[in-house]
């Protein structure tokens, strides 16, 4: 069983060929197959820059936080989003510390894999209760419900 490596980069491309679909021609006769063969083509690597946002604004960043009094009336909304970019855990983590100063703390267990948001807004605790809403973060904080906090 023969083998060929054939390495493929996008600047060989035609130019009037996109960067990110191309046509990859083959040399006659440098992949023959007789009857009865077949051949398999494996990807050993795909790099590409990573130029665009994984948390991008109005598209995967909103929140909101409710307060319900014990009548469950919403009494208030606070509408948040996250930083646009390419945040890690502990990037998320600072941000929402950060926009939610006053209101909630919020840790990060490692091992569960979770937040933990804990109220610190000033009121009794029997005089409200405290949401968070998730319009359209769950990816980046790891859950599609409202939640009690």
């Amino acid at each position: 069983m023969d083998k060929i490596n054939i390495y493929i980069n996008s600047k060989n491309r035609d130019l009037n060929e996109s960067i990110s679909n191309f046509t990859v021609r083959i040399p006659q006769n440098l992949l023959r197959l007789e009857q009865g063969e077949h051949f398999s083509l494996n990807v050993n690597g795909f790099y590409c820059y990573n130029s665009w946002f994984n948390c991008i604004d109005n598209f995967n960043n909103e929140f909101h936080i409710i307060i319900k009094n014990i009548e469950n009336q919403v009494i208030e909304t606070y509408i948040y989003k996250l930083n646009d970019g390419n945040p890690n855990v502990n990037d998320v983590k600072t941000n929402l510390n950060n926009l939610l100063l006053n209101k909630v703390n919020i840790t990060y267990d490692k091992q569960r894999n979770k937040f933990i948001f804990k109220r610190t807004l000033p009121v009794s605790t029997e005089n409200y209760k405290m949401y968070i809403k998730i319009i359209n973060s769950e990816d980046f904080l790891g859950f599609y419900k409202v939640i009690e906090i």
